[in-house]
């Protein structure tokens, strides 16, 4: 069911896509869902668009579309992954006071 419009074939690495065949496992390891997340792709009944990703974009004793390398996330996560900010983007420093505030 993973042939379905909602899952894509994104993931690739410095433009290598991810044989079909590697995808499809990836995606029947992780039972059609994001590992960060859990929405479900179409393969387990859900609407998600489900993209797998590689974990690692330059593994040194690993093969680049080893399944142990490749990780199932949905279009958001993907997204949020892959824009987060570091610890040096972020622009201001939160307290210890601002620590009892917000998480009391």
């Amino acid at each position: 069911m993973s042939g379905s419009k909602s899952t894509s074939t994104s993931g690739s690495s410095g433009g290598e896509k991810i044989p079909p065949k590697r995808r499809e496992e990836a995606l029947e390891r992780d039972r059609y869902s994001c590992v960060l997340c859990s929405a479900a792709g179409p393969g387990a009944g859900g609407t998600a668009r489900l993209e797998v990703h590689h974990a690692d974009p330059d593994p040194d004793d690993d093969d680049l579309h080893a399944l142990s390398n490749l990780v199932t996330l949905c279009e958001d996560c993907h997204l949020w992954h892959h824009k987060r900010p570091d610890g040096d983007d972020v622009p201001f420093r939160l307290t210890a006071a601002d620590d009892d505030v917000l998480d009391p």
